[in-house]
């Protein structure tokens, strides 16, 4: 039944109740619902879980080979350049510590096309195991991590991203279009597929909202989004665009660039996503994970409740807490959200 409830609101169909999306990648709380072994078989604990919950949809069920980082420990990479953190069952993405370049001017030089670009290029490898192990009971849908934007942010490093940018603009332009047929490489992957919702996530939105002046974005990365996702919308496939931050500003060019629907943080103006785009686009998250973490089960049920008050009458909606599951989020507050989401969200359809 739940992949038949993500189909259909990812159609913008009616359904019996709001779907949920993402599992919680979050040890103690997997190893409170499976008898699988974690070390050793953390891809079928997820599967089960999924089956257990009743999960309507997730982009994969294990981005990364499950981590051995406990609480508030840090690895480093063998050249100390990058870092990472425990998060749940897979750590945090790599952060720069040094810089892999020396200077704007040096960045400005690289060439992409002689390097292997590897980026985070999502689920496309173990899509059809992950499918096949949860059977019927999720939809497993796709996603590219690197749009565009974050090319240069996993590449460079925000700092010398940001510097570049500012001193070079036209310079730096011409080198981010260089990165768009890495991009279209493996859009045309997920073309080839039978999954029905591909996730394009590009970070152009922090807290406060844009990084760069909206005229910076307008000039040198929304023209090329069509381009990077023309094979997609050829093969009939939706496109879910995600972004941290408060993206509000940019929604209204991102769905007419061809985003069929936004994965958003609770920092996105939720009630006016809901009022302008509820009936045509679909809209996954707004659950504030803060509330999540350091709240009681009473807030947890609070905000499933407000969000559902938001999205209620949205046929596309689903359920997700921005940014997953956290390790220091407590095993209660994931069994509260979850049964607040079945219980809240239940609509007829």
């Amino acid at each position: 039944m739940s992949k038949i409830r993500a189909l259909k609101a990812i159609n913008l169909e009616a359904t019996d109740r709001i779907p949920t999306a993402g599992i919680a990648r979050h040890p103690r709380f997997i190893e409170s619902i499976t008898n699988y072994d974690l070390r050793q078989y953390p891809r079928k604990a997820l599967a089960q879980a999924c089956k257990k919950l009743d999960i309507d949809l997730v982009f994969e069920l294990l981005p990364t080979p499950i981590s051995t980082l406990k609480q508030g420990e840090v690895e480093y990479s063998e050249d100390r350049r990058t870092a990472r953190s425990a998060w749940g069952m897979s750590p945090t993405m790599d952060v720069y510590i040094k810089p892999p370049f020396d200077s704007p001017e040096e960045v400005i030089q690289y060439n992409p096309q002689e390097e292997k670009q590897v980026g985070f290029f999502g689920s496309f490898e173990t899509h059809a195991e992950d499918q096949r192990l949860v059977e019927e009971s999720t939809l497993i849908c796709g996603y590219f991590y690197n749009t565009l934007f974050m090319w240069p942010v996993t590449t460079f490093g925000w700092e010398l991203f940001m510097t570049t940018a500012a001193l070079y603009p036209d310079k730096f332009g011409a080198l981010i279009k260089k990165f768009i047929p890495f991009s279209k490489k493996y859009f045309h992957k997920w073309a080839e597929t039978d999954v029905p919702l591909i996730m394009s996530h590009d970070d152009i939105t922090m807290t406060n909202g844009p990084v760069f002046r909206p005229e910076w974005y307008r000039k040198y990365i929304f023209p090329y989004y069509e381009e990077i996702w023309s094979e997609l919308k050829e093969k009939g496939k939706k496109i879910l665009f995600c972004s941290d931050g408060d993206l509000t500003s940019f929604i209204p060019e991102l769905a007419e660039l061809g985003a069929d629907g936004f994965l958003i943080e609770p920092l996105v103006d939720l009630e006016y996503l809901a009022k302008n785009f509820g009936d045509s686009k679909i809209i996954i998250g707004g659950v504030d994970t803060r509330v999540l973490t350091f709240g009681n089960t009473e807030d947890v049920k609070k905000e499933v409740r407000r969000v559902t008050e938001i999205f209620k009458d949205c046929p596309g909606y689903f359920y997700l807490p921005a940014g997953d599951f956290p390790i220091n989020m407590p095993v209660e507050n994931i069994w509260t959200y979850y049964n607040a989401c079945k219980e809240y969200g239940k609509r007829g359809g």
